[in-house]
């Protein structure tokens, strides 16, 4: 319980202020403990973002999975519920952006963080093979496009803090789907 208690507290600041910006004392200030208390759970920083970015991975690629799965009798409708998905998350007032992206860019020296990172892009990808690979004649490039426009979506909605660019993004995927619909 405490364990999940520093974790949500770093999760909120790294994901909010940034991983640099955010250390080990600002989160036990935050989260009222001592620091023996974070590096009993954390051997480190880097284990504390390691920790984080493992947590959100699972939280985003079920909630991906989940929203195709109930969106799974037409391909057009799964395309529908996963880019409302991005248009309801960046519309969210503490909405930054990917935390992937984010984190990749902000620790790019960092080797757990990068390939963290990679994983969640491969994981979100196999999981648009597997959801749209009975729609489509070729599943691999129709994932890879789509993966453009899925983290095109979440930067884009990051720098310009319109939800619009979901719907452009929606549009440019269902015309793509038409052209390789089995």
């Amino acid at each position: 319980m405490l364990r999940e208690h520093v974790l949500e507290t770093a999760s909120r600041l790294f994901y909010q202020e940034g991983l640099r910006a955010v250390g080990v004392d600002r989160v036990v200030a935050e989260a009222g403990i001592s620091k023996a208390t974070l590096y009993r759970y954390f051997d480190n920083k880097e284990a504390l973002i390691v920790a984080y970015l493992k947590a959100r991975h699972e939280r985003s690629a079920s909630e991906i999975e989940r929203t195709l799965e109930e969106a799974s009798a037409s391909a057009e409708q799964m395309l529908h519920s996963l880019f409302h998905l991005l248009e309801v998350k960046a519309a969210t007032a503490d909405y930054r952006g990917c935390a992937f992206l984010l984190a990749a860019a902000e620790q790019d020296d960092s080797a757990s963080v990068r390939r963290l990172a990679r994983m969640h892009k491969r994981a979100v990808r196999a999981l648009f093979v597997k959801a749209f690979g009975e729609f489509v004649t070729d599943a691999e490039l129709f994932a890879d496009e789509l993966m453009v426009l899925y983290d095109g979506t979440l930067a884009g909605a990051q720098v310009s803090r319109k939800t619009a660019r979901a719907q452009v993004s929606l549009r440019m995927a269902l015309s793509r789907l038409r052209t390789l619909q089995t």
